[in-house]
């Protein structure tokens, strides 16, 4: 499974997380989707039907297996990695095969339990990632996966703003987005340094509100007081408001090792 492979992890805390994670991600990714083809075969077999297209579907349903093993995806996106890999066995494997199967017996409670089996494969996604994040632990930096934190911010006016930070293996991004009022449409804004240009990461203490992030339509989002993360880099400072400050500095200063090694 390339999306968390089985590794050796230094850190103690990180290693029985990744553990966790791993076999979680592994249910969601391939253990279900392999059961859904399985259930694929029942609904075919039930049809009574021994045409050489009617494996078709059972084909269909695998493809996504094999996908969810092959392919890495990073954790911020593995719940949707399962929702999309949910998808095409619907289209590609159950559907055909419920319409095989023809509906009768017990074709409609194999087809009404891959919805099940998809609700438990996305919560288990989401656990995966849940346990490998949460709470924030700098040992994270020391790997390339891509971590995303959150960030203290205010706003002049009520709008709906989602902010993020993304640590990639190579790139640290500040990124939010804006959904205007009255379906004037969606402002965005994003920041990145390589972490091969950072220069110094240090802990600061805001005592004040004021500008630290600017949407493309000018929208100014404000700092709040409290503990923050400097990071300098070629064009000036990058700052990240934080009640995880002394955390992420920490992650931060490990993940610019790392990327300076990987280069």
């Amino acid at each position: 499974m390339r999306s968390l492979p089985a590794v050796t992890v230094v850190d103690p805390a990180l290693g029985q997380r990744w553990r966790r994670a791993r076999v979680r991600l592994g249910w969601a990714l391939i253990g279900l989707p392999g059961f859904v083809a399985v259930l694929c075969a029942g609904m075919v077999a039930v049809g009574g039907r021994f045409e050489w297209w009617v494996g078709l579907p059972v084909l269909g349903a695998l493809g996504p297996v094999v996908v969810g093993g092959l392919v890495a995806v990073s954790p911020p996106r593995w719940v949707g990695a399962v929702v999309a890999l949910g998808a095409g066995q619907f289209l590609l494997g159950v559907l055909p095969s419920y319409a095989v199967g023809g509906g009768d017996g017990v074709v409609p409670l194999l087809f009404g339990l891959f919805w099940v089996v998809f609700a438990v494969g996305i919560g288990l996604a989401h656990s995966a990632y849940r346990t490998l994040g949460t709470p924030l632990i700098p040992a994270l930096g020391d790997t390339p996966l891509e971590i995303r934190v959150g960030a203290r911010y205010a706003v002049r006016t009520a709008d709906s703003i989602v902010l993020g930070v993304t640590v990639g293996g190579q790139h640290l991004t500040v990124h939010a987005r804006r959904h205007a009022p009255l379906g004037r449409g969606l402002t965005q804004g994003q920041m990145s340094i390589p972490l091969t240009a950072v220069r110094a990461v240090r802990v600061v203490l805001l005592h004040s509100s004021g500008p630290w992030f600017t949407l493309s339509d000018g929208t100014d989002l404000l700092t709040t007081p409290g503990p923050a993360v400097a990071v300098e880099g070629p064009h000036g400072d990058l700052l990240i408001p934080t009640d995880d400050a002394t955390v992420l500095a920490e992650l931060l200063h490990r993940r610019v090792r790392f990327a300076h090694t990987a280069r």
